[in-house]
């Protein structure tokens, strides 16, 4: 999930999933949080939600099995930069995504 503003205050979604052989999502954790401070090399986060998903090709649709608040503070260090093309193989536009992971919570990107 991309967040668009990386700056102190700004609301965040944090991303972390289990995958199947096939590399499908089973289950997804959804975390809504807030910017607390920017760092070179790490952000820190206030989680103040929870949502956990069931998906998969069995259901065919979400099953919410965790819905609540939480209060939680945590810091993402930088994992990486991405660079990819936009549109077809022809296109020379690039977009470039940076990556903040932690271990325990799951991942950030902006």
């Amino acid at each position: 999930m991309k967040n668009l503003k990386k700056e102190i205050g700004a609301t965040v979604t944090v991303h972390s999933g289990t995958n199947s052989m096939g590399g499908m999502f089973i289950t997804e954790t959804f975390y809504t949080a807030t910017i607390e401070k920017i760092n070179p090399k790490s952000i820190r986060l206030h989680m103040t939600h929870i949502k956990v998903v069931r998906t998969g090709l069995a259901s065919k649709s979400q099953e919410v099995l965790t819905d609540r608040d939480i209060n939680a503070t945590e810091s993402f260090p930088y994992w990486k930069t991405v660079e990819s093309r936009v549109g077809d193989w022809t296109s020379h536009e690039t977009v470039t995504r940076e990556f903040y992971k932690n271990n325990a919570r799951g991942v950030l990107e902006f």
